[in-house]
């Protein structure tokens, strides 16, 4: 059941520090219930849109998340007792910020213990008791201190649970550290330009309106900004020239390679941003196939020239009975339904609300979607399978069974990216596999 204080109309104003610690502390209460994060985020911004102070509030709660399990085993070691289930998500707000060091130690304890006033008056002395012994104590508690030993040590430590710490040193052991890190950071912010020859231009006006740009050269229209902003703080003329998306998702359509006139599919379409992509590489005849109607109109609310440009339907790829037309497609991009795995640290809370059983699920519906729009791709043609996952459960696993039950199946390798995307700095992680149906003799 809800506490009052977290129901839509009580919570703090967003813009003060107290309301940040708030509401974020609110977005963490419902990733413990289960809910998602994103979903807890929009349904809170709905409620006042137009009140400052919400990208803080989504940063304290993301930045909370992805340490979750360091500061579920910090709470745990200070605290002897249990600690409400109203006090113990704004707990690990304010010691996250501790960690941190973004806010002055004093500004923050003391906002922490106001909210917690709120809340429950009997709890404000635990809470500024507990932050201030944290404080005190501060180096004990860093997460390179923790040893690994336990369950909660290594979420700890790692700031994963165990299960997924484990299946990233399986599928990636000489580089497992580095994607657990990757995992942990603020993600990067990647920009396609439309038209590549325009690049150069895009990043000198970025830099004149004081936005470091830097190109990314092993794809011609992309761009990285080593410093993520709001879509509103682009200048005007470059909003007009790009597409906000992932460096590592840009890889789609240039492995994919449409050639002009080519009846192409994009069988999981939403966000639509590889579509997008498919459009501006070539004049070709796409068919896009979303499932969720509420991401299908996302879709083309965000670009809707895609339903000018393409045939937009609401379907289930693995039922192309219901939408295919039968005329064969030269080409399919299968932007596969995952984990998420390699884009943690966009969507913190799927490390704690994933268990290692819906990786089964996963590749169950993987499997099926493979095996279902196999047969609309013409002899000769290619399918481009593309997941944001770095687990082998997903990826090389679901390839190698497919490939063993279709004989007419042939892995083809590719130049830039072939298999594995691994996360860096400048991109999410991702996978890469594409399949030509071999022609009849």
């Amino acid at each position: 059941m809800k506490h009052k204080a977290h129901s839509a109309g009580h919570y703090a104003a967003p813009e003060t520090l107290a309301g940040a610690l708030d509401c974020a502390s609110a977005i963490v209460a419902a990733v413990i219930r289960g809910e998602s994060a994103t979903a807890a985020w929009q349904r809170m911004v709905a409620h006042n849109p137009q009140a400052p102070g919400w990208a803080r509030v989504q940063d304290f709660a993301w930045s909370t998340l992805r340490d979750y399990g360091w500061g579920d085993a910090v709470l745990a070691a200070l605290s002897r007792r249990p600690i409400d289930r109203t006090v113990r998500p704004l707990l690990l707000v304010a010691l996250t910020e501790l960690r941190k060091g973004r806010v002055p130690v004093h500004a923050l304890i003391h906002e922490a213990v106001a909210v917690a006033k709120k809340r429950r008056t009997a709890a404000a002395g635990f809470v500024n008791a507990l932050l201030r012994r944290y404080d005190r104590e501060r180096a004990q508690w860093a997460p390179e201190a923790w040893g690994a030993r336990s369950d909660q040590a290594i979420a700890a430590h790692w700031r994963h649970p165990r299960w997924w710490v484990e299946k990233i040193q399986f599928a990636h052991p000489s580089a497992w550290q580095t994607v657990l890190h990757q995992g942990n950071t603020h993600p990067p912010m990647g920009l396609r330009v439309r038209s590549s020859e325009k690049r150069r231009e895009v990043i000198a006006r970025l830099r004149e309106a004081g936005i470091a740009a830097e190109p990314f050269d092993p794809l011609p229209g992309a761009i990285w900004l080593p410093e993520p902003v709001a879509e509103t703080k682009l200048p005007e003329p470059v909003r007009n020239e790009v597409v906000i998306q992932d460096i590592g998702a840009q890889w789609a359509a240039p492995l994919l390679a449409v050639r002009p006139g080519e009846r192409v599919l994009d069988a999981c379409a939403a966000p639509g941003g590889k579509a997008l992509h498919l459009l501006d590489s070539a004049a070709i005849d796409l068919t896009l196939v979303e499932k969720e109607k509420n991401r299908y109109r996302a879709m083309l609310a965000r670009f809707p020239e895609l339903s000018e440009r393409a045939q937009a339907v609401v379907g289930d790829a693995r039922e192309p009975h219901a939408w295919w037309d039968g005329r064969p497609f030269d080409a399919i991009l299968l932007d596969a339904p995952c984990s998420g795995s390699g884009v943690v640290r966009r969507h913190p809370d799927i490390k704690w609300l994933r268990r290692v059983s819906d990786l089964e699920t996963f590749r169950t519906v993987q499997q099926a979607l493979l095996t279902a729009l196999w047969p609309l791709l013409r002899p000769g043609g290619r399918l481009l399978y593309v997941t944001c996952s770095v687990f082998a459960e997903e990826n090389e696993r679901v390839i190698a069974k497919f490939l063993n039950n279709h004989n007419d199946a042939k892995r083809v390798p590719t130049e830039g990216v072939d298999g594995y995307y691994l996360p860096t700095e400048q991109h999410d992680g991702f996978y890469y596999a594409r399949i030509e149906k071999v022609a009849e003799s």
